[in-house]
């Protein structure tokens, strides 16, 4: 079985056992058979001793699912966080990559929202995550300046 630990008050696991792993490769082959996009998509559950239930699923929640679902077939470990799940400052560094004191430069600089509770800040990994895309495309623009940049002065 997979070992866990708690992330923001939920929980996140390890790589998956190698039975796990071969559980989801036949997933995954299953639900690579079915056309991405699709509307009508359903799927169907039995429990043992339960009569089967299916249910429909939005293409956003089978794509979801799909990923999930290879990445545990390839042997990785997935984490799932709400976006809404509140954040320790540790918590959120380890997300973005970067050391604690950082993260917490980037709050007092008003980067990210965060809110007080008692001495401890806590940030929502919502804002966390616009935080990540803002500065994501920021990167990408410069990258794409000095390859302009590159191109004028013939440096490529």
């Amino acid at each position: 079985m997979s070992t866990a630990h708690t992330l923001g008050g939920k929980h996140e696991f390890s790589a998956p056992t190698e039975d796990e792993r071969r559980v989801a490769s036949d997933l995954a082959r299953i639900l690579a058979r079915i056309p991405s996009g699709r509307a009508d998509i359903r799927i169907s559950l039995q429990s043992p001793g339960e009569t089967e239930e299916a249910i429909p699923i939005s293409s956003e929640q089978f794509r979801l699912l799909a990923q999930v679902v290879g990445e545990l077939a390839r042997g990785q470990g997935v984490s799932l966080i709400p976006m809404e799940v509140e954040l320790t400052t540790t918590e959120a560094a380890r997300q973005l990559k970067v050391s604690r004191p950082f993260l917490v430069g980037l709050l007092r600089k008003g980067e990210i929202p965060y809110r007080t509770v008692g001495t401890h800040r806590r940030i929502r990994f919502r804002d966390l995550w616009a935080y990540k895309q803002r500065n994501d495309r920021e990167r990408l623009e410069a990258l794409k300046e000095l390859a302009t940049l590159d191109q004028e002065y013939g440096l490529e």
